[in-house]
């Protein structure tokens, strides 16, 4: 091979026909490729790669199977890496290796030279960024709806970010084939598309000093050691090293460092005064106390006024053999209870949101307690606070949020709707990712997307990646049930719904995580408890836009018809345009399908599909209620 070459191809010898046609599609587009590895003879191998490597202006590493247990492939990565021109490609629905997970992969799982693929062309567009060239992705067929993100409003994402089946390509190509066959060649040029407002020119001095985000910070003292025995000092201080890894982890507020929190280890002020000297808005502390054979740690979140926000106990063994799991747990609450407490908070203070941080909280709290009259006001908020601070990537979760449910209870009927409104959910979200690697939330729902529309490898590969970056975050965990649910994973998804509750999530993820349970629950033949579950997700929170129409179905399948359609009239009556029909919400019905179906051939009665018993459910009511106008 030539040493002067634009793109250096890093691979696995098992892997080279696999790239050959790869390596032909680049060198049409006008790039040279060093991939041969038919070193002449005399030469050292070593040498020669690394010449071809320093003067590559492009790495593209393919990760396979093979490759992933290559010291070789990963050195020539390590390379590219820190000259931070490395392009990594996915041949297998592979994790890389350490060190390569937190970079976007193109997923070229089952691509082939010649076809269209969205994939192939975000490909192109990251090498044009650092080997030159034309970037070719933004084509005539319809493509071109990303590259001329910026006309939208929105700053238009790095090549690299889009991978792992974040691209809207992906959604543009199946919508339209699912509507209309020729949609992408005939787009018009004033079709609808999602955006956010552009930044007002007259944001207030106030408001221009308060444009950073204004994230309350969290800080954590070191536990007392209540024990009186010295021994154990070490065993308070590593607790709240534990603590502070994990509340890390969540990204959304920052976390006082260790260094500035140890100080207070031997003072005794008041919380007021802690808070102001380390500029915290809350306060964790808490005790570690040894009785016998078990200790008790006690933890309390106070915030900057010294008043309590929460406090919980947890016991363990005097060996402490589960003290990871539990402070682990514990972090997870304690982000839960800052989010908690920052809602209440904001939401009911009398004067109007000021800051993006505050617009921002405004939007979640209505998302996580939807009401169609509130939608308008929940996108206002959220767009408000992108306003003030496009890269609040929370904000860009929010907004894919409420889009992704005004799609489920607003389904659009013209096919260019719908492929306007996809393309900005998945943009939203896929923009959350870019602003904040692997976003916990944004990971989820991306995931869930990906998988509506039948890129069921590519979501499992998100979730994987999401998880091993977020492994404390309940939401992102019941997300995951949701896709192992769907695919007939019942015994994993049901340890992954009950880790997500203990992680301590929102009431609206608790709810959504005994549903899915009581349907892998049901999956599995075991109806009482599918129906403690679903009674159980009720209990929690019983009217709500993603657990309750999974609950409705799954009480009729039980038989419980008297409950089901009692249910079915209250959310009705709250939602009644939501349509079990819409896209988001088949990754839940398909499992209550499949169980409707084996039950059909078992039992004459029941309806088609899930969307048959809405149907069934509806014309009941209706009934009931020409019934109770007779009377």
């Amino acid at each position: 091979g030539e040493l002067m070459a634009d793109i250096f191809l890093s691979y696995a010898s098992e892997d080279r026909e696999r790239v050959r046609p790869l390596v032909h599609a680049l060198e049409s587009k006008g790039w040279s490729v060093w991939w041969d590895r038919d070193i002449e003879p005399g030469a050292s191998f070593h040498r020669v790669i690394t010449d071809a490597i320093a003067q590559a202006k492009c790495v593209i590493v393919c990760w396979s199977e093979h490759s992933i247990a290559s010291d070789w492939v990963a050195n020539e990565a390590n390379e590219g890496k820190e000259r931070e021109i490395l392009v990594p490609v996915l041949l297998d629905a592979v994790r890389p290796p350490l060190g390569f997970r937190m970079d976007h992969a193109v997923m070229l799982v089952g691509w082939t030279s010649g076809s269209s693929d969205p994939e192939f062309d975000a490909l192109l567009d990251a090498v044009a960024r650092h080997a030159g060239g034309e970037c070719t992705s933004a084509t005539e067929t319809g493509a071109d709806v990303v590259a001329g993100a910026a006309s939208t409003g929105r700053s238009t994402p790095s090549a690299l970010t889009r991978s792992i089946g974040f691209s809207i390509f992906t959604v543009v190509v199946i919508l339209a084939v699912w509507f209309i066959p020729d949609l992408l060649f005939d787009r018009p040029a004033d079709a609808p598309t999602a955006s956010v407002p552009p930044p007002e020119a007259d944001l207030t001095e106030e408001n221009s000093i308060r444009a950073a985000l204004e994230r309350p910070m969290v800080a954590v003292l070191p536990f007392t050691n209540a024990s009186g025995d010295p021994a154990n000092d070490y065993m308070s201080l590593g607790v709240m090293d534990e603590i502070i890894v994990g509340l890390q982890q969540f990204k959304s507020f920052p976390v006082v460092s260790r260094n500035a929190t140890i100080a207070f280890k031997a003072r005794s002020e008041p919380v007021p005064v802690i808070a102001r000297d380390l500029d915290a808005d809350y306060i964790l502390d808490g005790s570690l106390r040894r009785s016998g054979e078990r200790f008790r740690i006690v933890a309390t979140l106070m915030d900057d006024d010294g008043a309590q926000v929460w406090v919980r106990g947890f016991d363990l063994d005097a060996d402490m053999s589960g003290v990871f799991p539990i402070v682990d747990e514990l972090a997870a609450t304690v982000a839960a209870a800052v989010q908690t407490s920052e809602i209440k908070r904001v939401t009911s203070s009398t004067r109007p949101p000021i800051s993006a941080w505050e617009h921002y909280v405004r939007g979640l709290a209505i998302i996580l307690d939807w009401q169609p009259a509130d939608h308008e006001e929940g996108v206002e908020h959220i767009e408000r606070a992108l306003e003030i601070a496009p890269n609040l990537a929370e904000a860009w979760w929010g907004l894919g949020e409420l889009e992704s449910i005004r799609l489920m209870t607003e389904p659009p009927t013209d096919p260019r709707d719908a492929f306007a409104a996809v393309e900005g959910v998945i943009g939203h979200f896929r923009k959350a990712h870019e602003l904040s690697a692997f976003h916990a939330g944004a990971c989820g729902c991306l995931g869930i997307w990906l998988t509506a529309i039948g890129r069921d490898e590519q979501a499992r590969v998100i979730f994987e990646q999401a998880l091993e970056a977020n492994p404390l975050s309940g939401t992102l965990r019941v997300d995951y049930a949701r896709f192992l649910t769907w695919q007939g994973k019942y015994p994993e998804a049901i340890e992954m719904a009950e880790v997500s509750t203990r992680l301590g999530t929102d009431a609206r993820d608790k709810a959504l995580a005994a549903a899915v349970q009581a349907v892998a629950l049901l999956a599995t033949d075991q109806p009482d408890a599918a129906r403690a579950a679903v009674h159980r997700a009720l209990f929690i929170k019983r009217l709500e836009i993603l657990s309750t129409p999974i609950a409705i179905p799954v009480l009729y399948v039980l038989g419980d018809w008297d409950d089901a359609t009692v249910l079915f009239r209250e959310f009705n009556e709250l939602f009644p345009t939501y349509s079990p029909s819409n896209l988001a919400s088949q990754v839940d019905f398909k499992q209550i399908d499949k169980l409707i179906a084996r039950r059909r051939n078992e039992s004459a009665g029941l309806p088609e599909d899930v969307s048959g018993i809405f149907r069934v459910l509806a014309a009941t009511a209706a009934k009931l209620e020409q019934h109770n106008k007779i009377r």
